[in-house]
This record gives structure tokens, C-alpha cells and sequence, in this order.
């Protein structure tokens, strides 16, 4: 069985988003047990608001465990936008693998015996795609230092800061369009789980498209996605697309999907 789950956001200070400390011990614990690969659909960390090692030090023993887990079963990490300088570990520019442990960096996932494509799913996303996930140089998205700065000012003046921010970014685009100008790139902030997304010219149906297209190739059955934060399991024409969901939603559950030869699931991890 494999197990796939996204957007944990692991960071650092009081931008830090993450709170499930407890339910992904046991998600480890789970993934030791049943399965026989884990796949990290990207965002695991945080890193346009905080650096490896200060993520490190706030999430050692977690960090550590996974560590461990990838003795013991396969761990694959794609890389996502939140933590795109996980790109220098992927072939060519680095190894295949997270410094010298035993997990595996891509910037996509395939599984030929199960038909399945896997991705973090930002390429579907107009406001928060690169032209080239390999392409490590690539300039910052406006997006990117959007974020940056919020990050830091949730840490330093605000915890709420990145919802002031949104507004006035909100505003900012109103008078873009009065005087006739395209409006740029909204940001990495503004993710497909804010309520602002929409109005930012965000739009959900892209993530579909995306699956749609990735689905008719025929070499695929089953594609799992992240980014959204929003878990759904959808049937479509030559397939199943399932979104992982995220960790970080204080209403919500934890998500992640399963899939083995009796096909894909998306479960809630209060029910391991």
C-alpha cells in the first residue's frame, strides 16, 4: 500500500502554522505498519517563511521520526511552492535524496503498477505556478515575497498580519482594474484554501482541467494532488482524482489517501 498526504507547512515562531504534532506520530506509526511507501505531496515545510534549521529545531522529534520511518519503509518528498528550494536534492542539480537520508526528492510521482501521477499541484494554479520547478534560479514570483514579508510580520508586529495583508492586497487589485491595469500576480498567500482566492482570480475549476488531461494520457487511473487544502475524492472521465487535503485547518481533520490493488481512498487520520 502507499500512503499519500500534503501540506503540512512545518515552520518555525509565531508564523507557524502547524499544531498536529500528535496525529502525525501517529500517522508515522501507521505509515511503519501498513504501508510499504510514504509520499510527501509537497509543502512539507514552510521555507518562504522560515529556513531549514529553524523548522528543525521547532519540529525536531517529528523531523527525527521521519527520519526513522525512512529506514524502515520508502519516503518520497515532491517538492511543492512553499518549499520549492527542495528542488537543489532533485536530479540533475543534487543526489534524488534529502541530504544523505533515505528519502527520495522529485519534482513529480509515478507509480506505473498502480497507474498512478501524483504532484503537489501548483503547476495547475495560475496565481502560484513557476514556469520550471527544476529550474532553481528561477527568479522569485511577486507571490514568493508576498509571502515572505507576511511571514515576518507575523513574527514580529501581528499573528493575524497575513489576513490584513490579503486586504490590502485585495484593494491594491481593485484600483489596478479602476485605471486599466492587468493586475500582477497575487501571491504564494493567498493559497486555494483562503476565502480570498476567488476574488483574487483564483480559480478551483484549473485543478480539474489539470487532472482532466493528466487522465486521458491513459497511463494513468489515479491522480492525488495537494495544494488546495481541500480533500476531495472525485470520479472523473478515465479515472479517480483525489486532493490530499492539508494539516494546518484548525476545523478540520487531518486527510490522506491511500491506494493499493483495491483502488484509492481518502481517509481521515482520526480514523487509524
Amino acid at each position: 500500500m502507499i500512503l499519500l498526504t500534503s501540506d503540512l507547512h512545518l515552520g518555525a515562531g509565531k508564523s507557524d502554522d502547524f499544531f498536529r504534532t500528535w496525529e502525525l506520530h501517529k500517522f508515522f506509526q501507521y505509515a511503519e505498519k501498513n504501508a510499504k511507501e510514504l509520499v510527501l505531496l509537497g509543502d512539507i515545510f514552510e521555507f518562504l517563511q522560515t529556513d531549514l534549521m529553524h523548522a528543525y529545531v521547532a519540529h525536531k522529534v517529528l523531523i527525527d521520526h521521519l527520519y526513522q520511518l525512512a529506514g524502515k519503509i520508502k519516503v518520497t518528498y515532491v517538492v511543492g511552492n512553499h518549499d520549492a528550494v527542495m528542488a537543489v536534492f532533485c536530479e540533475p542539480h543534487g543526489k534524488g535524496y534529502f541530504f544523505e537520508s533515505k528519502i527520495r526528492v522529485v519534482p513529480e510521482y509515478v507509480n506505473k503498477k498502480y497507474k498512478l501521477y501524483a504532484a503537489h499541484g501548483h503547476a495547475f494554479d495560475s496565481l502560484n505556478r513557476k514556469q520550471d520547478i527544476l529550474n532553481v534560479k528561477e527568479e522569485p514570483t511577486v507571490g514568493d515575497h508576498i509571502t515572505q514579508f507576511a511571514g515576518w510580520l507575523e513574527e514580529h508586529v501581528n499573528p493575524h498580519a497575513d489576513d490584513f495583508f490579503l486586504k490590502i492586497y485585495e484593494g491594491y487589485q481593485k484600483i489596478l482594474k479602476k485605471i486599466g491595469a492587468e493586475a500582477r500576480e497575487a501571491s504564494s498567500l493567498v493559497t486555494p484554501a483562503n476565502p480570498q482566492y476567488e476574488k483574487l482570480g483564483g480559480d478551483y475549476s484549473e485543478y480539474e482541467k489539470g487532472v482532466r488531461k493528466i487522465l486521458a494520457l491513459d497511463q494513468y487511473e489515479i491522480c492525488v494532488l495537494g495544494h488546495t487544502h481541500k480533500p476531495l475524492q472525485k470520479e472523473l472521465p478515465g479515472g479517480t482524482y483525489v486532493n490530499a487535503g492539508s494539516w494546518v485547518e484548525k476545523e478540520k481533520v487531518p486527510t490522506f489517501v491511500e491506494v493499493d490493488s483495491n483502488g484509492v481512498r481518502l481517509r481521515r487520520v482520526n480514523e487509524i
